[in-house]
């Protein structure tokens, strides 16, 4: 096996974790997330998880896609999967365009979007922040789907940490996105 360079697999359509399938765990240093329904809910699933890795949402809606019928992928939509992904506690996240994963006919018009535009908002606010000891908290009020579960809107920083996986030494400087929880 490679330990030179992380591993992460990306499973089934429209909702997954990497550690869905036990026969990868052994293999793999990041769990990615997969879903095209609201992103906190999978990313605290897999940050729950006893058997934790660090966790990024590798895939959720595209801008300019629509894969479900059930949101189209407006800048709205796509800035709730951005900020529920990081405040539910993920380490990062990918970004997809309709026009450009498949280099689509004037794909380079679609290089600066409003999509593309807010995932900047986002990282120019996380940057500047610890934001990698931070823990989810659940229970402030905002207004979800009604069938949804309450997701996380804040995040505080730890009293304690739990152990979690040493990540692995990589020359692109990995940053470690450890999983904590407050002292009772």
């Amino acid at each position: 096996m490679d330990t030179h360079h992380l591993h992460t697999v990306q499973l089934d359509y429209y909702l997954s974790g990497s550690l869905d399938d036990a026969s990868w765990a052994p293999i793999i240093q990041l769990d990615a997330a997969y879903t095209y329904y609201p992103t906190y809910a999978k990313v605290l699933n897999e940050y729950n998880r006893s058997n934790f890795l660090p966790v990024f949402m590798a895939e959720a809606n595209y801008e300019y896609e629509n894969n479900t019928g059930l949101d189209p992928s407006t800048p709205l939509v796509l800035r709730r999967q951005e900020y529920w992904t990081m405040l539910s506690g993920a380490c990062g996240q990918l970004y997809g365009n309709r026009y450009l994963w498949p280099f689509l006919s004037g794909w380079q018009r679609y290089l600066d979007t409003p999509g593309s535009a807010q995932l900047g908002y986002l990282k120019a606010l996380f940057e500047e922040q610890r934001w990698w000891t931070w823990y989810p908290i659940r229970g402030i009020p905002c207004s979800p789907p009604a069938t949804e579960p309450s997701p996380p809107q804040a995040l505080s920083a730890p009293m304690t940490t739990r152990r979690r996986p040493s990540p692995p030494t990589a020359p692109w400087g990995w940053r470690t996105c450890r999983r904590a929880e407050p002292s009772p």
